[in-house]
């Protein structure tokens, strides 16, 4: 075959290529794909793209067929066009880049579009034909076709412009649109090997064709990071189920092998067009990795392969089609599978893809596991052999294989996204059997009648069970359920209102892509739904309305006098931000705190709360219960955002204190004895700081967590409030602990003057803060005032106490006095002391200064609570 032939040859696919993408794309493209060598030939005012008649136009040897100028009317029916010569043209051609080729439209349209202008544009003008491209590309966009255009000089084609994997793209499935045809089609085969040399002898012969001939350049090396992409991204989306990228899954393992001397497809395209193919289908890049997997795979990889470029085809063989919309595809394949030898049922099989139920695609993924992992395992091969750095990727690849992988506890099971289903079966059966080793919710398509029989899924928990049957898109709105608990544990109709809940939740919403920013994080909480007393063998109260609310101890977690937990279980799911959703269930009296306790565990974001749903099975509180768990999760989950280091949450469940506690990535949950108070709970000894939030039943004036607000780290806080017959002081210390002192009825600036004297003096050695604030209740709300209080003027001596005697030392201005702990006359010692150094008796004796013997590191509290012993014991008062 001469150069001529080759030329008129390549044309011929070219214009066949052209043809079947407009054929192929819904009509709004099909009208774009054919007037885009018009928009950049001309500028005119009622077509897209115009900047101004200054703009760069013109293609060389391009003139607008019919169709061109006939959809430019269909755009804008006041449009004309006149042809006229120009004396330069500023584009050399424009080419389109189809990476899927045209055996069918890629969704989403997107496409390179390579723009080569004369060397001879100023960078003016450089900027009018970007703002031209710019402008096609957004009315491209709003058709729903992505552009991603790039510019080329002429002179830059055959060099480092164009990147080898680019040059290898273009050669093999570029459409040339308009404008210079690539020399590359001249040059057979046998001349790569001195290509350089043959383009610039045939660039430099006048009048070599009629057509003017454009030099994109040839590469003789393949970059492994390159080859290394490529692989990982067929393998991604072959994870996430697309049973297209299997053909380049398989036709990378060819190439990994080969590495440095792979197969280029373009190579094998011009070798069939040397050899006379004139079926374009056989040189679209899909046929020639078939051909090629042909050539080498094994059985099953080529059996795989067929499945792969049979789906590819989308065409149904299986049907008799007397006139087909695609002839020139659906009779390539024919003949490809004649080859093949498919019986009938094959063909069925595949053509019925889409409507595979679950078992079938459960199976064809199980199949296909063992080669993407052993892909995987080559792609991490070739990265260490040949030196390339981004393991990120293959880190990326690993987490995302093991997580469609994964079907464990707490994980809910379900397919990669293209495997899942649409429309689920119509009839569906759900059954647990009264005799039966497990107490297992059976789902099935058809009726049963043993408790052995073959199920699509059985779980314990029903709500397991149903949420990934909503998950999967086996159970749907169409889908009619069938309910049989023959242990007459559940309400029929409950199950029924549950599904529907399902139903109308995320769950059915289809999975989308994990991001690779999102496999590189760990996985965080980023929806929650709560599922209260399914199943639960509780007191009639639960079931009953026979228990009406009451006005005093409301509290669905603390009911009535009897301080019930009307909260017997707890099913917690969690759909994290790797798209998957986890299931847990919680029995008894802690199945809220372990539910909370587990919802921390995923270190849950700011937006979990506006993602937070529930839903109670027992009938009469049902909605009381909703809200009182919704209010309680949001609760805890703001206290985390503000504190997701350490922290500590107090609430109420039955008549015990609970406390849900995290700190150094650990959570933990207790509860306190029956006897213990709130108040000693909150002011409990602890090492470190921990941020307390109270629940908000039993802070019911927010007293409490109005104090809370102020804990800060190193910073004690103390808040005076005057009563009629006492002074209430409320400490918030270094560690985030709470306790309250009361005082005779002295100024609120008499007692925080004196404690901040005694806070200074005792702890100087450390580097505390001391803050004073007025607490006044005004209009059922609290104001905080802060105040500075001057030096006290009531009479105050310090302390030496040694601890392992239990003996004091009492000091006042320079005198001091030794007795014990236990002394009956330690008051008239004391009264002694002042009458002899100061010459009176004080109406309060305050505690300035407060030493231990031996020293050690003891909190603020610590010193604040055995100040206020003493002083209770030294004015004999009791408040």
């Amino acid at each position: 075959m001469d150069r001529a032939q080759a030329l008129r040859v390549f044309q011929a696919h070219n214009r066949a290529r052209i043809s079947r993408l407009i054929e192929l794309a819904p009509p709004k493209h099909a009208m774009f794909y054919r007037l885009l060598p018009l928009l950049f030939h001309i500028n005119h005012k009622l077509l897209p793209g115009y900047i101004n008649d200054d703009c760069p136009a013109g293609i060389m040897d391009y003139q607008p067929d019919s169709e061109a100028l006939n959809s430019a009317i269909s755009l804008n029916r006041n449009f004309s066009h006149r042809r006229k010569a120009l004396r330069r043209y500023a584009l050399r051609g424009i080419y389109l880049l189809n990476p899927l080729g045209q055996i069918r439209y890629p969704q989403p349209a997107c496409f390179d579009l390579w723009l080569v202008h004369h060397a001879t544009l100023k960078p003016e003008q450089l900027d009018l034909l970007h703002s031209k491209a710019d402008s096609i590309t957004q009315w491209a966009a709003n058709l729903g076709i992505e552009l991603k255009v790039k510019l080329f000089d002429e002179t830059h084609c055959r060099n480092g412009a164009i990147h080898p994997a680019e040059r290898e793209q273009f050669y093999l499935h570029g459409l040339s649109i308009a404008g210079s045809a690539p020399l590359w089609w001249l040059i057979t085969t046998e001349e790569h090997q001195n290509y350089a040399q043959i383009a610039e002898r045939l660039l430099s012969q006048r009048g070599l064709t009629q057509i003017s001939l454009l030099d994109f350049g040839f590469d003789s090396s393949y970059p492994a990071a390159t080859l290394f992409e490529e692989a990982c991204q067929a393998l991604k989306m072959s994870i996430h189920g697309d049973i297209s990228a299997l053909l380049d899954v398989l036709f990378f393992q060819r190439q990994l092998t080969l590495f440095p001397d792979i197969l280029y497809l373009s190579e094998r395209y011009k070798q069939k067009i040397e050899q006379g193919e004139t079926d374009s289908m056989q040189v679209e890049p899909a046929s020639l990795k078939l051909a090629e997997i042909e050539r080498f795979a094994p059985t099953d990889e080529r059996h795989l392969a067929r499945q792969a470029y049979y789906a590819i085809c989308s065409e149904r063989l299986s049907q008799q089609v007397k006139h087909p919309q695609f002839a020139w595809r659906r009779y390539s394949l024919q003949t490809l599978q004649t080859h093949w030898n498919w019986s009938k049922d094959q063909l069925t099989a595949e053509d019925n893809r889409s409507n595979w139920n679950f078992p079938q695609r459960q199976h064809w993924w199980s199949t296909l596991i063992p080669t993407l992992q052993q892909f995987l395992l080559e792609l991490q091969q070739f990265a260490s052999q040949n030196f390339i750095n981004d393991v990120a990727q293959l880190t990326d690849l690993q987490k995302l294989l093991a997580i469609h992988l994964d079907n464990t506890a707490p994980l809910i099971e379900q397919l990669p996204l293209a495997l899942q289903m649409t429309d689920g079966p119509e009839q569906l059966y759900l059954y647990r059997f009264q005799f039966q080793e497990e107490a297992d919710w059976k789902l099935s398509t058809i009726p049963l009648t043993d408790a052995k029989q073959v199920v699509l899924k059985q779980h314990p928990s029903l709500v397991y069970l149903l949420v990934w049957a909503v998950r999967n898109h086996i159970l749907t709105t169409r889908s009619w359920l069938r309910v049989a608990d023959q242990k007459h544990q559940i309400n029929i109709n409950l199950v029924l209102e549950l599904t529907q809940t399902l139903l109308k939740s995320a769950f059915p919403q289809r999975q989308f892509d994990i991001s690779g920013e999102s496999l590189k994080k760990p996985a965080r909480a980023e929806q929650v739904m709560l599922f209260a007393n399914l199943q639960t063998r509780g007191s009639d109260t639960q079931q009953t309305g026979a228990v009406q609310m009451a006005s005093l101890n409301n509290d669905p977690l603390s009911y009535t006098s009897s301080r019930q937990n009307l909260v017997n279980s707890l099913d917690l799911l969690i759909y994290s931000s790797w798209g998957q959703w986890h299931h847990y269930r919680f029995d008894g009296t802690n199945a809220v705190l372990e539910a909370l306790s587990q919802m921390l565990h995923w270190c849950p974001t700011t937006q979990l709360s506006s993602h937070l749903n529930c839903w109670c099975a027992t009938g009469f509180f049902g909605q009381a219960i909703n809200n009182r768990l919704q209010r309680l999760f949001e609760a805890v989950l703001t206290h985390y955002q503000y504190h997701s280091q350490q922290g500590r949450y107090l609430l109420q469940l039955g008549d015990r204190l609970g406390q849900l506690q995290w700190h150094e990535d650990e959570i933990h949950t207790k509860y306190f004895a029956a006897e213990k108070t709130l108040q000693q709970a909150l002011a409990e000894e602890q090492k470190d700081y921990l941020p307390t939030r109270v629940d908000s039943y039993l802070d019911t004036d927010n007293l409490l967590n109005t104090l809370l607000a102020y804990q800060q780290q190193q910073t004690v806080h103390l808040f005076a409030h005057r009563l009629t017959d006492s002074t209430q002081l409320y400490v918030v210390d270094e560690l985030g602990r709470l306790q309250q002192f009361a005082y005779p009825p002295l100024t609120e600036a008499n007692i925080l003057a004196q404690m901040k004297l005694f806070i200074r003096n005792s702890l100087a050695d450390t580097a505390l803060h001391c803050e004073c604030y007025q607490l006044l209740r005004q209009q059922q709300r609290w104001q905080i005032n802060p105040t500075q209080p001057s030096r006290p003027e009531t009479a105050s001596f310090s302390v030496i106490w040694q601890i392992t005697g239990a003996q004091l030392a009492l000091n006042l201005k320079n005198h001091t006095v030794k007795t014990d702990l236990g002394d009956p006359q330690l008051i008239s010692i004391l009264a002694e002391l002042f009458l002899h150094t100061t010459g009176h008796k004080p109406a309060f004796y305050f505690i300035d200064k407060l030493q231990f013997v031996p020293k050690a590191a003891y909190s603020s509290l610590f010193f604040i609570n055995r100040k206020f012993e003493l002083e209770q014991q030294f004015n004999a008062v009791r408040l």
